[in-house]
């Protein structure tokens, strides 16, 4: 199963929902796009919500979440 992923607005706060597969790959590309088109669009508060994603590979996908953490993504627009 591939991730999925659809926002969504609660107050403040961007939601994004994702269900499926977190893999290097198609995966972590469509996480990584997002956040980035969120980020685009001055949405500032994240939340993901991960309740439907059976999978993650963690050591794969660990520079992701980092990077997202630092904010390395949003300052170098990458």
């Amino acid at each position: 199963m591939s991730l999925h992923a659809t926002h969504r607005d609660a107050g403040q706060v961007t939601v994004v929902d994702l269900s499926g597969r977190i893999v290097l790959g198609d995966g972590s590309a469509l996480l990584r796009k997002t956040i980035r088109e969120l980020l685009a669009d001055q949405r500032k508060m994240i939340l993901l919500n991960l309740a439907d994603v059976d999978y993650i590979d963690k050591l794969r996908n660990r520079r992701v979440g980092q990077r997202v953490h630092s904010g390395e993504e949003s300052e170098a627009g990458t």
